[in-house]
C-alpha cells in the first residue's frame, strides 16, 4: 500500500496546477503574490484568519502538515513481498507434463489452461475431480515444485499479517507527523 496525502494523489490524477486549484476551491485567490513562506511569486489564497495571502503549496503544507526529512531518516515505509506465483502457468509445458502422466484426455484442457484451478479442486477434493486419473491426483499431491510453492505461500501469508500490522503503525505515525508539522496559523501575524 502506498500511503500518500490528498495533494500527492490529486497531483498524480490531475497535474499540479489543477490539484492545487482543487484543494483551494472556494477560497479567495489572488494572482502574482509573493508567498511569505517560500518567497516565490505565484497565485495565492487568502488565509482564513487574516488578510495575508500565501501560495497554495505552502497553504497546503501549513494547514495539513508535511513529512520531515527526519521522519524519512528514522522511519521507513514497510514493504510487502510479492505473492508467490503458481508455478505451472505455461500451456506448452503443462501439455507436455500431462502426456507424461496420462493419455486420458478427459482433463487435458483443464490441466493445460487452468492448472491452478485443477490443483485447487484436487486439494479440496471437489466433486469435479471424482473421476480424475489417479496418476494426475498423485502428481498434484507429490509434486515438489508445488510443495515449495505451498510453503512459499504460507511464508507470504505470515509476512502479509506482519506487513498489515506494520503498515497500520506506519500510517498512524505518518498522520501524527503531519499533524505535528501543521500550524494552521498565518506565518506573518500568527493568527
Amino acid at each position: 500500500m502506498d500511503f500518500r496525502d490528498n495533494l500527492e494523489v490529486e497531483i498524480i490524477l490531475f497535474g499540479e496546477d489543477e490539484a492545487l486549484d482543487n484543494i483551494t476551491t472556494g477560497m479567495v485567490k489572488r494572482d502574482n503574490i509573493e508567498c511569505c513562506v517560500c518567497l516565490n511569486y505565484h497565485w495565492g489564497v487568502k488565509l482564513p484568519n487574516c488578510n495575508h495571502f500565501i501560495c497554495p503549496k505552502c497553504y497546503y503544507k501549513l494547514f495539513n502538515g508535511y513529512i520531515s526529512e527526519d521522519f524519512h531518516r528514522k522511519i521507513s515505509e514497510p514493504k510487502c513481498h510479492e505473492k508467490p506465483i503458481y508455478p505451472y502457468q505455461t500451456k506448452d509445458k503443462n501439455k507436455e507434463i500431462f502426456y507424461s502422466i496420462t493419455q486420458d484426455d478427459t482433463y487435458l484442457e483443464w490441466f493445460i489452461d487452468n492448472n491452478e484451478d485443477l490443483y485447487n479442486s484436487v486439494k479440496l477434493n471437489t466433486e469435479f475431480v471424482k473421476d480424475l486419473d489417479t496418476n494426475l491426483k498423485c502428481w498434484f499431491e507429490n509434486n515438489e515444485i508445488i510443495k515449495q510453492w505451498e510453503n512459499d505461500l504460507i511464508q507470504y501469508e505470515k509476512h502479509l499479517e506482519k506487513y498489515n500490522i506494520d503498515i497500520e503503525e506506519y500510517n498512524e505515525l505518518y498522520t501524527k507527523e503531519k499533524e505535528y508539522n501543521s500550524q494552521r496559523r498565518c506565518p506573518l501575524c500568527r493568527l
